[in-house]
Formats: C-alpha cells, structure tokens, sequence
C-alpha cells in the first residue's frame, strides 16, 4: 500500500497543482494498491472539473501521452480512497503572509503544526484500514510530512521532473584534452557516444 501526498495547498496560486499526478496515479496503481491525501479540489469529478476548468492544461490530450496518464472516470476518482485535508486548514498562514507564495514557501520549508496535526490523524486512520504503508509518495519537500513520516516509521518518496530529466534534457558530449589518458578517455567517450544524441 502507497500513500500519495498531493500537495494539499495551492501552488503558484494554482488550485490542486498536482492534479496530473493523481490522474497518473490512478492510471497506473490499481485502487486497492493507493490512498490519496490532498485538497477536495484534486476530488472533484473530472467531467465535472473540465465544465468549471475546461483551459486546464491536464485536459490536453498532447499533455496526456507526453506524461502518460488517461483522464479517469468520474466512478474511479469516486471509488478512490482519499482522505481530504481542507484548504481551509491553512487560512491562519493566508493572514499572517498575504501572499501565497509566501504560504506555499512556508509548507516547504518548516514544520506546519495544522499539517501535521491533520496528517498524524489520517495516517492512524489510515493504519486502522491497512496492515501496512510501504512508502509516502509526494512531489514536494514537505518538513511537515517527513516528520509525520518518521513518527509512523514510512519512509518518505520524493518525485521530481525539471530541466535535467530526459527528455528535457540533452546529454552532452564533453571533450576535455588535457593530458594523455584523458585523450584516450575522450576518443573512447566519442566512439561510445549514442548518435541519437544531438551535440551542443
């Protein structure tokens, strides 16, 4: 059993900004295999989403296949095992910032007692239901949630995309000629070099 962690607070101003991450989590694990932790907005019914949303770029069938995930039935994202943590929660960090980025900074860089508060109750329901967590699965740093972790003995899964992940990524061929094993290192480097692989 997994544990997904959908950052339960809006990012970038952005309302369940890992939404494309639980629509491939739901295609890939089956829903006995997953319990999802995040907003009500990551729940709401996909056709019902795309009525209110319908610019969001998760719904762009390019966007789909590059991350490969299928927009889920309205019965699956129903039928899944989530535990709703309220935007509400955190409406005391709204006032005391201004500013979500600010807000959203603050999750990831220090502890949130009304986070931890919120997770410590749903990882003991979530215990109550399952034999055991194999890992927390999330996209974001969040100290708040790796010292939940701790307390319950889950080891913490961090995920990332970004510039030096193929296929936003190039890899170089770099020739350094300084001396001579590193001659014969770089000729070896350029005969092993993958030609589907563009030179910078």
């Amino acid at each position: 059993m997994f544990v997904s962690f959908l950052l339960p607070y809006r990012a970038k101003y952005l309302d369940s900004a890992y939404l494309w991450v639980f629509y491939k989590q739901l295609t890939h694990f089956n829903l006995d295999e997953i319990v999802f932790i995040g907003s009500e907005k990551y729940f709401i019914k996909p056709s019902e989403l795309f009525q209110q949303e319908p610019t969001r770029w998760e719904f762009v069938p390019n966007i789909q296949a590059y991350h490969e995930y299928r927009i889920p039935e309205d019965d699956k994202v129903e039928r899944a095992e989530k535990y709703i943590i309220q935007s509400s929660e955190f409406y005391r960090l709204e006032e005391k910032f201004l500013s979500n980025n600010q807000v959203w900074k603050v999750f990831m860089t220090q502890r949130v007692p009304e986070l931890e508060n919120k997770l410590t109750e749903i990882m003991e329901d979530i215990f109550k239901r399952h034999k055991s967590v194999n890992a927390i699965l999330t996209w974001c740093n969040v100290p708040s949630l790796s010292y939940v972790a701790q307390k319950f003995n889950v080891p913490v899964i961090h995920n990332e995309i970004g510039a030096l992940r193929k296929p936003f990524f190039f890899i170089p061929l770099i020739l350094i000629f300084l001396g001579l094993t590193a001659i014969r290192k770089q000729i070896n480097d350029m005969n092993n070099f993958d030609a589907s692989f563009a030179p910078i």
